[in-house]
C-alpha cells in the first residue's frame, strides 16, 4: 500500500520525495564541496528524516533514511542505503460523497515498509560501470529490483553519455481491505539514455529519455469504484451493487523525457536548476512536470534554496467517479428478453476498465517550498527543508473532497570521513 501511496505513475507523491539531481553540483558551485574531505565523492555517512502529512487526517508518512558511501579501491566504490517509512491515516475508497455529507468515504490505513539498496559503481578511465540492487517490503507489497548504468566521457571529459536498463520484480499481497484473495506479480524493466553536457565553464545541460514497460497486475487493491443502477424493481438485486474492484489494463508503456540545465552566476555566488519532464503512458495520461531552484550561498557555510515545481496531468482514458451498469453483466442485460423475468428492467453495457482513483484523474499540483545547507565544520553538513505541496482537481465530475495539500518537513546530518 504504502508503495502505491507514494510511487504511482500519477506522479502524486513521488516528486515531492526526489531529490533535485543536480544539488551536488550547486554545492560544488557554491564553493561547499571544493574543500579538503569534503569533496562530493569522498566516503561519507549520512541521516535523513521526512514528515509528509496530508490536511484533515489524510495520509501521514514518516521517513527515516540512513546512507552511506564508501570507497573500496581506487576503481571501486560502494553506495548503501536502508529506508524505514511508516504511513497511517486516511485514504479514499474509490467511492463518491454521498448525498447530504460533504466527506469523501476513506479507510484508514497503517503500514510500515523497508528497503534497503546497493549500489557499487566503477570508473576506468573515461568508463563508469554502475550496478545496483535494491530490496523493499511491507505488508502487502515486495518488491526487488537491479540496475545497471553504463557512462562514458567524451570532449575533454565536457560529455558524459549513459545508457541505462532496470528490471523491478514486485508483488501484491492481499491484505485487510484488499479486493484480491490472492498474491498478485507485476513486473517493470527500464531502458534509459542521457547526455550530461558542460556548455561553459558555468552551465551543465542534462537530457535523458526514458522508457518502461510494466505489465502483470496493475489496479490498486484497496481502490473500488462504485456501480449503480436503478432497476424497475429495487428488491431484485442478483449481483449487490455498490463499490466494486477497480479494473486496469495488465500492461502500461511509459515514455519519459527529463531536461535539466544548472547555471553558475559567479558575482551572485548562486546557481539556479531549472527541470522540465514530459510523461506519457497508454493509460492516456499526459503530464508535464517544470521546476526552478535557485541556491544561494550566505557567508562561507550556508545555502539557502527556494524552489517551485508546477505538474500538470490529463486524466486516465478509464478514469470515472462511477460506473452505471450492473457488474456482472458488462455488456448490459434485460431481464425480460435475456431471462423471461418481467417486471425487473435493463441494465446498460458498461467499460471493461474502470478506475475511481482521483490520482489518475485531471489535476494540477503546485509544490513551493525552501531549503537551507549549514556546513557546520569541514566534514559536517546539516540541512533543512520545508515544501507546501497542493493539489487542484481540473473535472467537474472528481469532488474537490479527495485532493489533499500536504506539509513536507526534511531534516538531514551527513559527516564526511
Amino acid at each position: 500500500m504504502l508503495k502505491s501511496l507514494i510511487g504511482r505513475a500519477g506522479e502524486v507523491a513521488r516528486r515531492l520525495r526526489d531529490r533535485p539531481p543536480f544539488l551536488v553540483t550547486a554545492l560544488t558551485f557554491c564553493g561547499f564541496a571544493t574543500s579538503g574531505r569534503a569533496a562530493a565523492a569522498d566516503d561519507y555517512a549520512g541521516y535523513r528524516y521526512e514528515d509528509y502529512r496530508e490536511d484533515n487526517g489524510r495520509i501521514h508518512i514518516r521517513t527515516h533514511t540512513i546512507a552511506s558511501q564508501v570507497e573500496l579501491t581506487p576503481w571501486l566504490t560502494a553506495k548503501g542505503k536502508y529506508v524505514y517509512d511508516g504511513i497511517s491515516g486516511a485514504t479514499p475508497t474509490g467511492a463518491p460523497v454521498q448525498l447530504g455529507s460533504d466527506k469523501i468515504p476513506t479507510a484508514v490505513i497503517h503500514d510500515i515498509r523497508r528497503s534497503y539498496s546497493l549500489e557499487l559503481p566503477t570508473k576506468f578511465g573515461i568508463h563508469g560501470i554502475a550496478p545496483s540492487f535494491s530490496v523493499s517490503r511491507e505488508s502487502d507489497y515486495e518488491s526487488i529490483s537491479a540496475a545497471a548504468t553504463y557512462s562514458i566521457e567524451l570532449n575533454q571529459k565536457n560529455t558524459t553519455l549513459s545508457v541505462g536498463l532496470s528490471r523491478d520484480f514486485d508483488r501484491v499481497i492481499p491484505n485487510r481491505g484488499t479486493y484480491i484473495a490472492k498474491s498478485q506479480d507485476k513486473s517493470k524493466q527500464d531502458v534509459m539514455i542521457g547526455v550530461t553536457q558542460l556548455l561553459d565553464p558555468e552551465t551543465i545541460l542534462t537530457a535523458n529519455l526514458t522508457l518502461s514497460y510494466v505489465d502483470g497486475y496493475l489496479a490498486d487493491p484497496y481502490k473500488g469504484v462504485n456501480f449503480y443502477i436503478n432497476y424497475l424493481d429495487p428488491s431484485f438485486d442478483p449481483s449487490p451493487l455498490g463499490l466494486k474492484a477497480e479494473k486496469r489494463p495488465d500492461e502500461r508503456f511509459d515514455q519519459i523525457v527529463y531536461l535539466s540545465m544548472t547555471r553558475f552566476f559567479k558575482p551572485l555566488n548562486a546557481s539556479v536548476e531549472a527541470t522540465y519532464r514530459f510523461y506519457h503512458n497508454d493509460y492516456g495520461i499526459f503530464s508535464h512536470t517544470a521546476s526552478i531552484a535557485w541556491f544561494q550561498k550566505i557567508g562561507s557555510s550556508i545555502v539557502v534554496s527556494p524552489m517551485f515545481r508546477f505538474y500538470n496531468q490529463t486524466a486516465a482514458d478509464f478514469y470515472t467517479v462511477r460506473v452505471v451498469g450492473d457488474p456482472a453483466f458488462p455488456k448490459g442485460v434485460d431481464w425480460d428478453t435475456d431471462f423471461g423475468i418481467p417486471g425487473v428492467g435493463t441494465a446498460p453495457a458498461h467499460p471493461e476498465l474502470y478506475s475511481a482513483d482521483y490520482r489518475l484523474s485531471q489535476m494540477n499540483t503546485y509544490t513551493v517550498g525552501v531549503g537551507l545547507t549549514w556546513k557546520i565544520k569541514d566534514r559536517v553538513s546539516l540541512d533543512a527543508a520545508y515544501k507546501r505541496y497542493m493539489q487542484q482537481g481540473l473535472d467537474s465530475a472528481t469532488s474537490d473532497k479527495a485532493y489533499a495539500d500536504a506539509h513536507v518537513w526534511t531534516l538531514g546530518l551527513r559527516v564526511w570521513f
